[in-house]
């Protein structure tokens, strides 16, 4: 748990800097991220010689994984483009997978009960699943509304509540990839983490669905055009 939280101190700052002050940093923090994602797919994919056993495994798996981590890194890019809310827009968006997680992880822990997907992650609960939507609705509405985000208070809640839903999908996603596999970690590239992948796993899904939401919101314009 400490070295954790050391890694964990150590990497946010550059994080949050490059989220803040947009390009170039944060498209090349993300391209170095994604390429690190995509890489670590392949090789959680090619575990003990899975996808070596046919020419199509060789093939798809690689490629699911390119369209998988795709998407999400040009969903960032599309939130942080807009030239008026960019900023809050991703600052606002990882507030709420951020709370989820942490929210899930305390409150599952404290409450437990019932197993959320136990074939997939044994070790979360339907009470962690509802405690981190509940925190993430609040970071979601706590920050749009400090960095003064275009939405209502009704939008701005439902989006939170969304994005929470979909990112905690998007774990038990990467979980049943590594499950699928016989993986325990995506790398170990972080320590006290395990892989990149173990860290942005509910970011991957949760991110186009926040760049679809907004660009909804306005109407399905995009007023960083």
């Amino acid at each position: 748990m400490l070295l954790r939280f050391i890694s964990t101190i150590v990497l946010a700052p550059p994080a949050l800097a490059a989220i803040w002050f947009g390009w170039p940093y944060f498209d090349a923090m993300v391209f170095v991220i994604g390429v690190i994602a995509v890489v670590e797919l392949y090789r959680v994919s090619n575990a003990n010689g899975h996808i070596q056993t046919t020419a199509t495994g060789r093939i798809a798996w690689p490629l699911v994984g390119l369209l998988y981590v795709g998407v999400a890194c040009a969903g960032l890019l599309v939130l942080r483009a807009d030239a008026e809310q960019g900023r809050g827009l991703v600052v606002a968006f990882f507030a709420v997978v951020w709370a989820t997680d942490i929210g899930a992880y305390l409150i599952g822990r404290a409450v437990g009960g019932p197993k959320l997907a136990p074939a997939i992650s044994p070790k979360k609960t339907w009470s962690g699943a509802i405690g981190g939507a509940i925190c993430a609705i609040a970071a979601g509405f706590l920050t749009g509304s400090a960095m003064d985000l275009s939405y209502s208070s009704i939008v701005l809640l439902g989006m939170a509540g969304v994005i929470s839903v979909v990112s905690q999908i998007g774990d038990l996603v990467e979980s049943w990839w590594k499950r699928r596999f016989d993986v325990k970690d995506s790398g170990n590239l972080i320590p006290g983490h395990g892989g990149i992948l173990d860290r942005i796993d509910g970011v991957l899904l949760a991110s186009p669905v926040a760049a679809a939401s907004h660009w909804l919101a306005h109407g399905g314009s995009m007023p960083w055009k």
